[in-house]
């Protein structure tokens, strides 16, 4: 029993509060497309929320493919800035309960796109304590009888908390949000 309990605190420190060792195996909660390891310690961040699409004037010359190299999903990838000790594969959940209100921040008509997110990409180096969540601009939003990019619509959103609650391999990483939903909460 005292070997589990070292080698569970071991992988503990190590892997920021992600059980990464033999022992963890029984933690794994598997579903058909990928694996979740749940965090133990749920760190929060107070951070920038903003959106981007995957267009070459908001990313780089091949906007499909993540610094991670996922697949530039909108339905569940978010970047980072490069200042936020989140690896790739770490995955969150927003909350934008607390946030300070700004007249530019709307969240509130774009949070059911939101859901569960996934670190698979970095923002500009420019960029600090501030998460960008990739949005489909295919599917525009209803806002006041017009039709709108849903990242325009999210604008910037201060005081936002992201909650780490978990890590997926990055090689099995589900493809909607559903499937990312159904693996965290059962």
């Amino acid at each position: 029993m005292m070997h589990i309990i070292t080698s569970i605190a071991i992988a503990n420190f190590l892997f920021g509060g992600f059980m990464i060792s033999p022992v963890a195996e029984a933690n794994l909660k598997s579903a058909e497309e990928g694996y979740f390891l749940a965090a133990h310690i749920k760190n929060t961040y107070t951070v920038k929320l903003t959106g981007y699409n995957a267009l070459v004037a908001q990313t780089d010359a091949d906007p499909f493919t993540t610094a991670s190299g996922l697949y530039s999903n909108p339905e569940i990838i978010v970047a980072k800035s490069r200042d936020l000790d989140l690896p790739f594969g770490t995955v969150i959940k927003i909350s934008s309960e607390n946030r300070k209100y700004t007249g530019s921040c709307g969240v509130e008509v774009v949070s059911d796109l939101i859901g569960y997110r996934i670190i698979g990409d970095v923002t500009h180096a420019r960029k600090s304590m501030q998460i960008d969540v990739l949005l489909d601009h295919t599917k525009p939003v209803n806002l006041n009888g017009k039709r709108i990019n849903p990242s325009i619509v999210l604008g910037i959103c201060e005081g936002v908390t992201i909650e780490v609650v978990g890590k997926i391999f990055l090689n099995k990483v589900p493809k909607t949000q559903k499937e990312l939903t159904k693996l965290i909460e059962g």
